[in-house]
C-alpha cells in the first residue's frame, strides 16, 4: 500500500493505492484500488470534504505493466 499527501494551506490532498480482498452483494470486488480524498482545516480540525475511489485493473494486452 501506498500513501501520499499534498498539504495545501488549509487544504490537503491525500492519495492511497492498496490491494484489498473485499466483496459486495455476494461477489468478489477484489482488486488493487485507488482512492483520492480532498481534507480541508476548519476550527483546527480535518475533515474529509470530498472522496473518490476506483478499481484499477491490470493494464490491457497491449499495454506495458507499470
Amino acid at each position: 500500500d501506498d500513501t501520499s499527501v499534498n498539504v495545501y494551506g488549509d487544504t490537503a490532498v491525500s492519495f492511497t493505492s492498496q490491494e484489498e480482498t473485499s466483496s459486495y452483494a455476494g461477489k468478489d470486488t477484489s482488486g488493487h484500488y485507488h482512492f483520492t480524498d480532498v481534507w480541508v482545516k476548519k476550527n483546527g480540525n480535518w475533515r474529509v470534504v470530498a472522496s473518490h475511489g476506483t478499481r484499477y485493473d491490470k493494464p490491457g494486452p497491449n499495454e506495458k505493466a507499470k
